[in-house]
């Protein structure tokens, strides 16, 4: 009988642990995935931004609107 009642409380904590990793699992892959958003969002705003530099002009000087 009390190797049926510790049985039972090892099952009952085996079970709490699987539920308490599986919703930090949740929360790690929802934050992954933001986290991939900001990252293509950023990217994307970078290339954006360096696209005057980046251009077959980028060695005129004045695309920067700067005479030399």
């Amino acid at each position: 009988a009390q190797a049926g009642e510790a049985l039972s409380e090892f099952n009952a904590n085996v079970q709490k642990k699987i539920t308490l990793y599986t919703t930090i699992i949740g929360k790690l892959t929802t934050d992954y995935q933001w986290l991939q958003g900001q990252y293509q969002i950023v990217k994307q705003e970078l290339i954006e931004f360096m696209a005057p530099y980046t251009t077959a002009r980028a060695l005129d000087s004045t695309v920067e609107g700067v005479r030399r």
